[in-house]
């Protein structure tokens, strides 16, 4: 029974270690060069997707990822200055 299960999760390793190789040689293939890109998309989706709240650094490659790029546009930090969160309304 225990080398039934160990086969099982090597040949579950193996089949997961080829379905990441197929998805980097597509990306390759029909993306040219971008298969780091659609990882970064894919880890991206994966972290937004039950409502997880991320503080960005306006520096960060994800705000041109997520499209952010305009809406910081119009902002400016000033370095070494921390702006106080609003207290609760009650």
């Amino acid at each position: 029974m225990v080398e039934g299960d160990k086969q099982s999760a090597v040949l579950r390793a193996e089949g997961e270690a080829k379905a990441i190789e197929n998805v980097s040689t597509a990306a390759d293939k029909f993306f040219v060069g971008n298969a780091q890109l659609l990882k970064q998309l894919e880890v991206t989706q994966a972290s937004l997707q039950d409502n997880t709240k991320l503080v960005i650094s306006d520096q960060s490659r994800l705000i041109n990822v997520l499209g952010l790029t305009e809406a910081l546009a119009g902002t400016q930090v000033t370095p070494g200055k921390q702006s106080k969160p609003e207290a609760p309304s009650r």
